[in-house]
C-alpha cells in the first residue's frame, strides 16, 4: 500500500456533505502527511482545521465536483508549492500527532486529573506549519 500511496502528487480526501462528517478526521490525513504528501481536502469540519492550520493542503467544499477538478488543475503548475504543503505536514504530524507526543498528552492529562501536574493546554497541542519538529518524534 505505501508505493501506491507514494505515487500520489495530491492526495484527494473526500466525505459527502453530511453534518456527522464534520466531527470526522480520516486517518489517511496523517498517513498522508506522514509521507509529506500535500492533500486535496474535500472534508468539512475539523479535518479541514487541521489542513488549513497545518498548511499541508487544499480545502475545498465536500461534494462540489467543479471545484475538484479546478483546484487539481491548478496545482498542476505548483510542483514547489506542493512540496511545501507536503513538508509542512510532515512536520506537524511529528510536532503534534505523532504516538509519543500524543502519549505525553494522555498521560499529562492522568496526571493532572490525580492531581500531580497541571493539564497541558490543550489548544496549543496543535502546532503550525511553523513549528520545528522534535528529534524524538515518529
Amino acid at each position: 500500500m505505501p508505493g501506491y500511496l507514494a505515487a500520489f502528487d495530491l492526495p484527494v480526501i473526500h466525505l459527502r456533505l453530511d453534518p456527522v462528517f464534520r466531527t470526522v478526521i480520516p486517518s489517511k490525513l496523517f498517513e498522508f502527511m506522514a509521507m509529506s504528501k500535500p492533500v486535496l481536502m474535500a472534508v468539512e469540519g475539523e479535518a479541514a482545521r487541521i489542513v488549513e492550520q497545518a498548511g499541508c493542503g487544499i480545502c475545498i467544499a465536500s461534494g462540489d465536483a467543479s471545484e475538484m477538478a479546478n483546484a487539481i488543475m491548478a496545482q498542476t503548475d505548483r510542483r514547489h508549492e506542493l512540496r511545501r504543503m507536503g513538508a509542512a505536514g510532515r512536520r506537524v504530524v511529528e510536532t503534534s500527532y505523532s504516538r509519543p507526543v500524543k502519549a505525553r498528552l494522555v498521560l499529562e492529562s492522568l496526571e493532572a486529573a490525580r492531581g500531580t501536574r497541571p493539564a497541558a493546554a490543550w489548544d496549543k497541542s496543535v502546532k503550525t506549519a511553523d513549528a520545528t519538529p522534535s528529534r524524538n518524534a515518529a
